[in-house]
């Protein structure tokens, strides 16, 4: 069913790096309360997860592990260079969040041989402007588990719908979303796992980025006046 999402030879992972743009809030520790795959109405398909942290705070997020139907359903993307191609291909970020999960909590199984189960879950409807229970394909081996994650905390641009389409405004929020995924019980990343060594990315990752903000709009969002900047207090979310 998930063929597509073998990993491919010609493709170099990237490997436990640390990227200058990534600066997460921690690592928490998670149970995966729902974990769904769909397709966007692109073709792009996605996870959806919902999980509670060990202190009772919910996360939700949505993972894209291939592209919509225009660019092939792939899990991969063609590398540029001053805006041409360089015939070399990543894998999305989306396909390394969701595959590294998968594989660290089933302690192997890759994303192409993902298991899923037709179940009625709670799921948003635009048509109703809320949660109904909706069929999904649910990942059972998923469910209930525990997982290490890092959780990036980030400043973001609004959204407002027009006429069925969101788009940007120029104020902010805060928003939280996962970029590394460890094990719960051993603090190793998928390729420390892979390759049976020490954990040593983990403490290098919270050491680097522990309480960053990664600025999404570089810089472009609307500026507060002096008077506003006096009168409202600071404030910091960490679950968006």
């Amino acid at each position: 069913m998930f063929e597509n999402l073998k990993k491919q030879d010609d493709v170099v992972e990237e490997g436990d790096r640390i990227f200058g743009s990534v600066l997460p809030t921690g690592v928490y520790n998670f149970t995966i309360d729902m974990a769904y795959v769909d397709q966007s109405e692109g073709g792009a398909a996605f996870m959806q997860l919902s999980l509670i942290s060990d202190e009772g705070k919910t996360l939700s997020q949505r993972i894209f592990f291939t592209s919509g139907d225009e660019k092939g359903n792939a899990i991969t993307y063609p590398v540029k260079k001053n805006g041409k191609p360089t015939g070399e291909k990543k894998y999305l970020p989306g396909f390394i969040l969701a595959s590294d999960l998968h594989e660290v909590v089933t302690m192997g199984t890759p994303l192409a041989e993902m298991e899923t189960e037709g179940k009625l879950v709670n799921a948003y409807s635009p048509e109703a402007k809320k949660e109904v229970p909706t069929q999904k394909q649910v990942v059972p081996a998923l469910l209930k588990q525990k997982v290490k994650l890092g959780v990036q905390e980030q400043l973001v641009f609004k959204t407002v719908n027009q006429d069925g389409k969101y788009v940007e405004t120029t104020e902010t929020r805060s928003q939280n979303e996962i970029v590394k995924v460890f094990s719960s019980e051993t603090n190793q990343t998928r390729d420390e796992l892979a390759n049976s060594v020490d954990p040593v990315f983990m403490d290098q990752w919270v050491a680097s980025y522990a309480g960053k903000v990664v600025d999404k709009t570089k810089g472009k969002g609307k500026q507060a006046s002096p008077e506003e900047e006096k009168a409202a207090p600071s404030k910091k979310k960490m679950f968006g």
